[in-house]
């Protein structure tokens, strides 16, 4: 406050000559007396002056230290309306920002910081900055922690709230619930962690873990050896897991028991009798279900009970992101965040058309979004039936092959490929084309072409499955099943399996492990690629392949 003072001597001082002498004089003597610290007397003068019936800067100053001086007698209330009157009075006056910080003080003083938090959000004079940070940090520090926890609701964009509650609950809580707010802070903010924290995690470890696999058996034609689509691979999937249980059983490395439930398509009412038997009341994972109403309830019950909840096989995200809660194989936005990926890095022209069909518009829609906020322009976005293929043509001809940057051709009809290759091939386009991995399995069109027109396939849930740990689960798994041949979804249970099963045991049960996937980052798996859930609750890693030399090659593998 000494600074204040001396500014505002400084000033009077320069425009003194603007005033009248007899104001001037009366300035002098009342500046005298807060000076002396006689406050009262003091107070009194400069209302003489700010009363004084005179528009000058004196009467502004006057205004203030009127108030000043009533605050340092010890009349808060007297000080603070007339601080306000004085925001009302002259609200352009150059040294407000001096005025909200006072009230602010005032504010945290009365147990009102709310409002004092308000008034400091009015500062934004840089020379001031450091001296708000200081009196909102010693306030703050000296706040309980639920009312600090209030003010971060009433807040949420100030740091420095956010760090300050970070340092309380590390020096002051053992509550688990609050180990996960201090985590989930810092990576939201970025804050320092604190050296010491009397909080630590706990980590509840138990034998054998209870995982339940909820999927389309279909138990009923299976025993007729009837089953459905949905059935086989619900079926091989549960083999893959059984697997790893058999493997991490064998080498005592982890104890997990599965439990296999029927949950078909509209199974809400079974998963209400399910509830009602208490079959959730002692689980630690849920595989499944796949379908979305089932799925969504399952998400519900998986946060109320704390055991964590993994969608398989849906590349559709499934309501909103919440705790306990994993989708193995990324949905459509990541695979068009890691297409934009590529072509930030690999594609200098920032042009692309889209080309779809009605069953695959989701993914072209969502490229569309993602281009447009990237800035790649959209030359041109077209639906194509099957039954009017020529409309490729006829929209290619409207373009120039020289503008295009990139295509995304979101279809997996044989037709649509082969007529979007034949137009290609007329008007010399060959440039990064986006498409699913559907076209890998066309027996039509051979590798070469592909290779030719540089085509990318998008392949979330792909296996190489001739590196060694692929080629060894398929003979244990021919071994162990009678010579069966494993297809995609036995490996993807396979990884499922292992991929929880040890975080169960690295971490324990009841935990929401996404704090921890974020420390981890992208890795990679024991037959998948990459498995990445830094970013939240779905696998951000995204496959893309390409042709070279005739074979399909990783053009994004992780490092």
């Amino acid at each position: 406050m000494k600074k204040l003072l001396i500014l505002f001597f400084i000033i009077i001082s320069l425009t003194a000559g603007a005033q009248s002498r007899k104001l001037q004089k009366e300035y002098a003597l009342a500046y005298q007396l807060f000076e002396q610290k006689n406050y009262a007397s003091a107070k009194d003068a400069f209302n003489s002056i700010r009363n004084s019936g005179e528009n000058t800067r004196l009467v502004e100053n006057a205004y203030f230290f009127y108030a000043q001086a009533a605050l340092e007698n010890g009349e808060t209330n007297v000080a603070q309306d007339a601080f306000r009157a004085m925001l009302e009075k002259y609200p352009n006056w150059q040294h407000l920002h001096e005025i909200h910080y006072i009230l602010a003080d005032i504010s945290f003083k009365e147990n009102q910081p709310e409002l004092a938090l308000a008034y400091l959000n009015k500062i934004k004079n840089a020379d001031i900055q450091k001296d708000k940070n200081q009196l909102k940090g010693f306030y703050l520090s000296n706040t309980p922690m639920l009312k600090l926890r209030i003010l971060h609701q009433t807040f949420p964009s100030d740091t420095l709230i956010a760090q300050v509650l970070v340092d309380k609950i590390a020096a002051n809580s053992e509550e688990i619930s609050d180990y996960e707010l201090l985590e989930s802070l810092i990576t939201q903010y970025q804050l320092t962690r604190p050296e010491k924290s009397k909080l630590k995690q706990v980590i509840y470890r138990r034998k054998p873990y209870k995982v339940a696999v909820m999927l389309p058996f279909d138990f009923n034609k299976l025993k007729n050896r009837d089953t459905t689509s949905l059935a086989n691979i619900s079926i091989n999937m549960y083999q893959g897991m059984r697997l790893a249980q058999k493997e991490m059983d064998s080498l005592s490395q982890i104890d997990f028991k599965l439990y296999a439930y029927e949950i078909n398509r509209n199974s809400t009412a079974e998963i209400d009798k399910m509830i009602l038997k208490g079959e959730f009341n002692d689980l630690d994972l849920v595989v499944g279900p796949l379908f979305p109403d089932s799925y969504e309830k399952m998400m519900g019950i998986a946060e109320a009970k704390s055991f964590n909840l993994v969608q398989p096989l849906s590349y559709t995200q499934t309501g909103e992101p919440r705790k306990f809660t994993y989708t193995m194989l990324p949905s459509f936005q990541e695979q068009v965040d890691a297409t934009m990926n590529y072509l930030n890095q690999n594609v200098r022209k920032k042009t692309t058309v889209i080309l779809y069909d009605r069953l695959n518009k989701e993914l072209a829609f969502a490229f569309q979004q993602k281009a447009q906020a990237e800035g790649i322009k959209v030359l041109t976005m077209q639906e194509i039936k099957t039954v009017e293929l020529k409309q490729i043509s006829i929209l290619l001809s409207t373009l120039n092959p020289n503008e295009i940057g990139s295509f995304m051709v979101s279809s997996s009809s044989q037709l649509l490929a082969q007529e979007v290759l034949k137009q290609m091939s007329n008007y010399n386009i060959a440039v990064p084309t986006f498409v699913p991995s559907a076209w890998l399995k066309f027996q039509d069109i051979d590798y070469e072409t592909y290779e030719k027109f540089k085509i990318l396939f998008l392949h979330p849930d792909y296996i190489n499955t001739d590196t060694p740990a692929a080629v060894k689960f398929k003979a244990t798994y021919q071994r162990f099943f009678k010579g069966q041949e494993p297809n995609q979804y036995a490996y993807l249970g396979y990884e499922v399996a292992y991929f929880f099963a040890e975080t169960l045991h690295n971490y324990g049960t009841q935990n929401d492990f996404k704090r921890a996937f974020i420390q981890k980052g992208a890795i990679k798996g024991r037959v998948l690629e990459g498995i990445d859930f830094s970013q939240g609750s779905i696998n951000a890693y995204v496959p893309i392949l390409q042709i070279n030399n005739g074979e399909p090659l990783l053009v994004n593998p992780l490092k």
